[in-house]
């Protein structure tokens, strides 16, 4: 389905503002600051092992599962973090903000999860699902449409003041005093990131603060967390790596490419 003239006129207008306004203050994942009620449908995926919860990665949901024989939800998160987990491995994911790794506060169990296939290949899809066994109660964030990137980059919406909104679970590093150090973060985190570059299969971010005051990026523990059209519920990509400290950029896996959009509609309806 072709993106509407109405939803990309809204998507490039978001992004404008960004373009020439400052991005939020930021200043405790990277340079972030707790995400609160902001983003409730991105969540912390963790691995139960010997009765307890492990927090493992971050994710959002999208949806109902619209496969005829399965009901729950579709937790989307990065096919890195399912990848060589056992197979009799149980996954749980909550959307607690202020999450400990308690399982009262694990809303649901994964009745299955999938990575794509070949995604540590040059052209693989970093993307992977996580099958709910009940739908959480939180509204899904949207999805874009076929190529929605590359329309904005050809329009001239995407420029490097262009700022895009990370939200994730994971590490939050520090570099100011001494070697760089990493602390567990008090909840869902949000920061913030300008555009660099884009490929046919990555959306690459700025991460370091320093290049503009008030960004930041994501780190360990934020694979598989959105990367959101700036103050808007549309998320373009999701968080696949980086440099090793979390210091310089993110490589965040694209969500409008054929790959990505093949993988997700053998689970549920996309754009």
């Amino acid at each position: 389905m072709a993106f509407s003239a109405r939803r990309t006129t809204a998507v490039i207008a978001a992004l404008a503002v960004t373009a020439v306004l400052p991005a939020p203050p930021a200043h405790a994942i990277s340079n972030g600051v707790p995400d609160g009620s902001a983003h409730p449908n991105v969540g912390l995926l963790a691995l139960d092992e010997g009765g307890e919860h492990i927090a493992w990665c971050s994710g959002f949901y999208a949806g109902e599962n619209e496969n005829e024989d399965e009901a729950g939800g579709v937790f989307v998160t990065a096919a890195h973090c399912l990848a060589g987990v056992p197979a009799d491995s149980q996954f749980s994911v909550t959307f607690d903000s202020e999450v400990t790794i308690d399982p009262e506060t694990f809303v649901t169990t994964a009745a299955e999860w999938l990575p794509s296939a070949g995604f540590a290949t040059a052209d693989g899809i970093d993307v992977g699902v996580v099958l709910l066994a009940e739908e959480p109660a939180v509204a899904a964030v949207e999805l874009p449409a076929a190529g929605l990137l590359d329309d904005l980059a050809a329009r001239g919406a995407l420029r490097p003041r262009t700022v895009f909104d990370n939200v994730g679970y994971g590490l939050v590093p520090s570099f100011k005093r001494g070697p760089a150090s990493y602390d567990l973060a008090p909840g869902r985190m949000f920061s913030t990131s300008l555009f660099q570059s884009l490929t046919s299969n990555w959306l690459r971010l700025l991460t370091n603060a320093d290049v503009r005051e008030g960004n930041g990026g994501t780190c360990f523990g934020d694979s598989g967390g959105p990367q959101f059209v700036h103050g808007t519920n549309m998320t373009v990509a999701l968080s696949a790596g980086g440099d090793p400290l979390c210091r310089a950029r993110s490589r965040n896996q694209r969500l409008d490419v054929p790959g990505a959009r093949a993988f997700l509609d053998r689970f549920m309806q996309i754009p």
